[in-house]
C-alpha cells in the first residue's frame, strides 16, 4: 500500500474515534476587503489601476471534542483597466488549477475591465487529540520562522514584495502532527499534485533546547529534494532566528538558501527588525521572474545577496507607522515600503501604502514601478 493511502486509511481511523464532547458548535465570521492600487505596467510604462473587492465568509465547526472543520470561501472582483497587459497574465496565473491539487476556484468573468471569480481559499478537517493531530483538505502548511525572507516556506510562499503578506494560495495536503514526550513535535505531510511526479512528502522535527526552538526538515516536492534547518530564540531581549535549506532541484541543479534576522522592541511602541537573505540558487532571469507566477515564488529572488530593515512605530493606540527597506548588494537596487495603519473603530481597519524601486533593469528591484495603495478590510 502507497504512503499516500495509508495516511488516508489513518485520516478515516482517526474521524471514527468517539467524540468528548457530543454537542457541535458552528460559528460563522470572515471579512470585506477593497484594496485599490495605481501604478504602471512594466513594458510600456502606462498608467493603470486595479480595485480588489473580495468577500471572505468563514464557517468554523466543531464537530466532536477531537474533530473540527474549517471551511473559508472567497468571492472577488477585480475592477481595472490594464487586463490586455503582460502583467495581468501573472493575476491569471494566480488559479488552484495551476497551483494546486484540487482546482477549487472557478473564473466567472475575465473582459476588458472586469476580473471576478470564487473560490474556496480553505476547506479541510482536523482532528486534534492529546498526541496527535490530523489536518487532510486546503490549508496553508508555512515552516518558515522568519519574517521578510522565507526558504522554509516550500509549499505556498509569499513574497516580500507581495501587498497582502497574509493571503496564501495554501496547499492540499494530509498533515500529520505527533507530539513525543522529548520532542516538540514530529510532523509528517503528503501533498498530492495532478503530475505524481510532482507530488510532494514531507518530515519536520521540532526540538525546545535551551531556550531555542530547533526544527530538522526534509523535503520532497515537484521533483526538488529539500533539507532544512531552523532556529528561533532570543540574545536577552532580542529576537534571532535563522534558517538555510540545501536543495536539489529536479535532480540537477545543487544550492544553498540562508536568511539570518534579529528583531527588538527599541521601546514600548518602536519595533525593528534587520535581516540577510542569501539565494545560492538565484538565476538572474527577470523576464521569467516577472512573467511567471510559479516561477518567482519557488525562485525567491534573482540576486544572491539581499538585506531587509523595517520599523514599526505606534503613534497612537489606533494608528501604527511601519515601513521596510531591501537592498540588493549585486544589482545595488532598492525596495521601500512604507505603510500607514489606522484602526477606525473595532471591526475596520484602514492602511495606506507606496511601494517605490530603484535599480537597474537586470537588479533585482530596477524591473518594477512605482506602486500606490489604499486598502478597506471590515471584520464581522
Amino acid at each position: 500500500m502507497s504512503l499516500s493511502r495509508q495516511l488516508i486509511c489513518l485520516l478515516a481511523l482517526l474521524l471514527c474515534l468517539p467524540a468528548e464532547v457530543p454537542a457541535a458548535t458552528f460559528k460563522m465570521s470572515g471579512y470585506y476587503k477593497n484594496l485599490f492600487a495605481t501604478s504602471k505596467t512594466t513594458d510600456t510604462e502606462e498608467d493603470f489601476f486595479a480595485d480588489t473587492q473580495r468577500l471572505r465568509l468563514q464557517g468554523d465547526a466543531q464537530l466532536t471534542g477531537r474533530l473540527s472543520s474549517l471551511v473559508i470561501y472567497d468571492h472577488e472582483l477585480l475592477l481595472n483597466d490594464f487586463a490586455n497587459t503582460a502583467d495581468f497574465s501573472t493575476i491569471r496565473q494566480k488559479n488552484q488549477k495551476n497551483l494546486a491539487f484540487w482546482d477549487a476556484d472557478k473564473v466567472l468573468t475575465d473582459r476588458n475591465h472586469l476580473y471576478q471569480k470564487h473560490s474556496v481559499y480553505r476547506a479541510y478537517l482536523k482532528y486534534a487529540g492529546s498526541f496527535l493531530h490530523c489536518t487532510a483538505g486546503k490549508q496553508a502548511i508555512d515552516w518558515s520562522r522568519t519574517r521578510l525572507y522565507h526558504p522554509l516556506d516550500i509549499f505556498n510562499p509569499v513574497s516580500p514584495l507581495d501587498i497582502e503578506q497574509d493571503e496564501k494560495a495554501g496547499v492540499d495536503a494530509v498533515n500529520l502532527e505527533y507530539f513525543p514526550e522529548h520532542f516538540t513535535s514530529l510532523n509528517l505531510i503528503y501533498v498530492p499534485y495532478k503530475n505524481s511526479e510532482k507530488s510532494g512528502y514531507g518530515l519536520r522535527i521540532l526540538k525546545k533546547l535551551m531556550g531555542y526552538d530547533l526544527m530538522l526538515m526534509a523535503v520532497e516536492y515537484k521533483k526538488d529534494s529539500i533539507f532544512g534547518f531552523s532556529f528561533d530564540g532570543n540574545i536577552k531581549n532580542a529576537g534571532l532566528r535563522g534558517e538555510a535549506t540545501a536543495i536539489r532541484k529536479d535532480n540537477k541543479k545543487e544550492f544553498t538558501r540562508a536568511v539570518i534576522e534579529m528583531d527588538y522592541n527599541l521601546a514600548p511602541k518602536l519595533y525593528a527588525i534587520a535581516e540577510y537573505f542569501y539565494n545560492g540558487g538565484a538565476e538572474k532571469d527577470s523576464a521569467q521572474f516577472l512573467g511567471s507566477y510559479e516561477f518567482s515564488r519557488q525562485a525567491l529572488s534573482i540576486r544572491k545577496h539581499i538585506s531587509g530593515f523595517g520599523f514599526e512605530y505606534e503613534l497612537s493606540g489606533i494608528i501604527k507607522l511601519a515601513n521596510y527597506a531591501f537592498y540588493d548588494f549585486e544589482g545595488k537596487s532598492v525596495f521601500l515600503n512604507p505603510e500607514l495603519r489606522y484602526n477606525i473603530f473595532t471591526n475596520a481597519d484602514i492602511t495606506l501604502g507606496a511601494q517605490a524601486f530603484w535599480g537597474n533593469a537586470d537588479s533585482e528591484f530596477g524591473n518594477y514601478q512605482h506602486t500606490y495603495y489604499a486598502q478597506l478590510k471590515y471584520f464581522f
